[in-house]
């Protein structure tokens, strides 16, 4: 029987009426509610966007954040997201002022991964090939060390999530720099879209990926078809575990080799989320997690 994990929901699943990109990104739902209302409807753990963090310490302070987390029982936060890690010039620079914000804050709210990723533009996209040939791979290696070990300064580790609109489209690609890196402080975040969508196979997950640089797994589910490009699909059309084409038993049964201990995230990016009342959809997605789990059980057991 595979026990249900601490759940993490992630910044999308508890932002309500937002998605990466828009303009502006923030929650409109200021971040006590956001936590009082995970805590209610079942969650361990919340996800925190980067411009919400910025808003957050202006506002309310992050000390303030962390009685509030400890108050509610919220013992799991994640950051994100950390990109262009590996670029120069004024993209570097705005890069690292993020990245200085997160890292600042990790310590001060508890956070236990900082997500990173490898991105080019997905709003460009509309196939699965990646043409581009990306940055040179001892440079990504040489900045993705460097990162990693910026954030073990401050206490916390970077996920590096690899995603079908990025220079690391491929679960393999992900896997490939971080154990050419070797930083034990950089390892991966296995989000099911992501991997379902660059074609990896989820019998294949156990044999590619070493155990020890899992630092996340995140449960979604979408249909087989894209509902318009890669990206529109990802942010309007995720659906909760289980209502989709994904098999999510299946990803669980499968990531369960790796013997990951840690809380899993929940990242429902969609219209149909965005549309529901926080507590309601939060209770929804967290119900549908669970029938997950109570399914993959199912299928274990079947083939026993």
């Amino acid at each position: 029987m595979t026990a249900v994990p601490d759940l993490i929901a992630s910044c999308w699943t508890s932002g309500g009426n937002t998605a990466p990109l828009w303009e502006p990104d923030t929650s409109p739902i200021d971040i006590r509610t956001r936590i009082e209302t995970a805590a209610r409807t079942g969650w361990q753990g919340i996800g925190i966007w980067h411009n919400d963090l910025i808003e957050i310490r202006q506002d309310l302070g992050l000390e303030e954040v962390a009685r509030i987390l400890r108050d509610n029982g919220l013992d799991h936060v994640e950051l994100e997201f950390i990109g262009d890690w590996w670029t120069t010039g004024e993209q570097r620079t705005q890069a690292d002022l993020l990245r200085r914000e997160m890292l600042d804050a990790a310590p001060i709210l508890g956070a236990r991964h900082i997500k990173a990723g490898c991105g080019l533009d997905p709003t460009l996209l509309s196939v699965q090939d990646i043409t581009d040939p990306g940055p040179d791979k001892d440079l990504l290696a040489e900045e993705f060390d460097r990162l990693a070990n910026d954030a073990a300064a401050a206490g916390v580790k970077i996920a590096l999530e690899p995603s079908p609109f990025s220079h690391l489209p491929t679960l393999q690609s992900a896997v490939d720099l971080v154990t050419t890196v070797g930083n034990r402080n950089g390892g991966l975040m296995l989000d099911i879209w992501h991997i379902h969508r660059a074609g990896t196979s989820f019998d294949d997950i156990a044999r590619i990926t070493p155990p020890e640089y899992v630092f996340g797994i995140e449960i979604d589910d979408g249909r087989t078809d894209l509902v318009g490009t890669l990206w529109e699909d990802t942010i309007n059309s995720r659906v909760f575990p289980g209502d989709g084409d994904f098999d999510v038993p299946a990803f669980i049964n499968a990531v369960a080799a790796l013997n990951f201990t840690g809380p899993w995230g929940v990242e429902i990016i969609s219209d149909q989320l965005r549309g529901m009342p926080l507590e309601a959809g939060l209770r929804g997605v967290h119900d549908a997690v669970l029938r997950s789990f109570a399914a993959a059980d199912r299928l274990a057991a079947a083939r026993i």
